[in-house]
């Protein structure tokens, strides 16, 4: 990833194109771009996520796309894979394999319930101790510590409690790539996402959440479609400047600038 963060940032600089005009155009964060020249893929939530910034990057620089993307592909058959990683050594497994096979002697465990037991008993003994002496010691009389416990708790109290207050999360809807035909956006702040769609003119629909597929229908002029929770939703529309999305009160007002079919990603956080 460094060799291809490298390409990006010199073609870049060559140039004379800063992060932010690169943001402009590709409507992604700087902190993603910053992240590609640095060869972190880390940041981002998923391969597709890669793939769409690497892409939109590289067109904003002139370079070649599928150069670029031919070497994202080799650098993650490069990497070794998770199971590998996971997989103990042998010496490791031998480590393991004594430890466990290691028990403690039942003397030891006997001395140490003895000296539990007797800590035990110490402190019994002496919380006792010390509540006779403290009862036998007192001058005054029930009555009078009842009265005047009553009078310090009402003089200690505050006359007002205000209660802290956590901060509210912000909801925010950020747009991580955009394309030709596609458009991907990030819901953070949120619990539960609920999409509505409108539709000031006829238009067709596919709609699919987390992977299954929910509804395909040509909608009329004026009817709404209101979509339940799910951490991944995917909008393909015919006719894209006849719908309107909104993803929990934040609407996408974009898509009147389409003029050919699109799709729409939309992930929570």
């Amino acid at each position: 990833m460094k060799k291809i963060g490298e390409l990006l940032r010199d073609a870049r600089t060559e140039k004379n194109i800063t992060l932010n005009d690169i943001s402009q155009k590709t409507k992604i964060q700087e902190k993603y771009l910053h992240a590609l020249e640095k060869g972190d893929h880390t940041i981002f939530s998923g391969e597709i996520y890669i793939k769409g910034a690497l892409r939109n990057y590289a067109q904003a620089v002139g370079l070649n796309v599928d150069e670029i993307l031919s070497l994202y592909n080799q650098f993650i058959e490069q990497q070794p894979s998770e199971r590998k990683e996971q997989q103990p050594t042998k010496k490791e497994q031998s480590f393991l394999f004594v430890y466990r096979e290691r028990r403690p002697f039942p003397g030891v465990v006997i001395a140490w319930l003895a000296i539990l037991v007797f800590v035990i008993a110490g402190s019994i003994w002496y919380l006792h101790g010390q509540g006779n002496k403290r009862h036998q010691n007192t001058p005054y009389s029930e009555g009078y510590f009842l009265e005047n416990d009553e009078k310090q708790t009402k003089n200690d109290l505050p006359e007002s409690v205000t209660p802290i207050e956590e901060p509210a999360v912000k909801k925010e809807l950020t747009m991580l790539t955009e394309s030709r035909d596609e458009v991907t956006y990030a819901l953070s702040g949120v619990e539960q996402t609920k999409i509505t769609l409108d539709f000031p003119d006829r238009c067709w629909v596919r709609i699919l959440q987390d992977g299954a597929w929910v509804e395909e229908k040509i909608f009329n002029a004026g009817e709404r479609k209101n979509l339940g929770d799910a951490r991944e939703t995917l909008l393909y529309f015919g006719n894209p400047p006849a719908a309107r999305v909104t993803v929990n009160g934040l609407e996408i007002d974009n898509l009147i600038r389409f003029t050919s079919p699109v799709k729409i990603i939309i992930k929570k956080e």
